[in-house]
């Protein structure tokens, strides 16, 4: 009995053809046509002169490449292989709350700088000379680095793995 049923499961199968079957890695499934990525490559394709990251939406992804829009040369296809990091975009972000930051530990340390050449003792002492030209230019920077932050935008970007496994086995009639 067990020798029919391997020769029928074999009789089943002889049509069948095993054969790995190329498959978009799951982490890659999800880019969509039009997300934002940047591209960092083991080698750089022609026409890119520059060694900056690769930025451009996505255009197409397949089993072994990545098709992207960039504003020049056009498109550009990437071998999957050849890129060393893949980042999506997350979003462009105002940086006001770091500009307010910077601003307030430089105003600070200006004020303080400049009350401490109190020599004369104007404000009652150099220590409260110091404390005030602290606390003014520090409210000051403050103010002006959440001005300079709010005007200053940057993108961020989220890496994508890259699965190595991308190949499967398939049996197909």
């Amino acid at each position: 009995m067990p020798r029919f049923c391997v020769v029928l499961s074999l009789a089943a199968l002889s049509g069948s053809v095993v054969q790995g079957q190329a498959v978009v890695p799951p982490s890659l499934s999800a880019l969509t046509e039009g997300t934002r990525v940047r591209v960092t490559v083991v080698s750089r394709p022609p026409g890119l002169p520059d060694t900056r990251p690769i930025v451009g939406a996505v255009r197409r992804v397949t089993a072994d490449s990545i098709t992207l829009m960039t504003g020049s040369p056009g498109t550009v296809t990437l071998v999957l292989t050849e890129i060393a990091k893949l980042e999506v975009s997350d979003g462009m972000r105002r940086r006001w709350k770091r500009g307010m930051g910077l601003g307030l530990a430089a105003g600070a340390a200006t004020g303080a700088t400049l009350g401490s050449l109190d020599a004369e003792g104007f404000l009652g002492s150099r220590e409260a000379a110091v404390a005030i030209g602290a606390v003014v230019y520090g409210v000051i920077g403050t103010v002006a680095g959440g001005l300079i932050g709010l005007g200053t935008t940057t993108e961020r970007w989220r890496p994508v793995s890259l699965d190595s496994d991308d190949r499967r086995l398939s049996v197909r009639p």
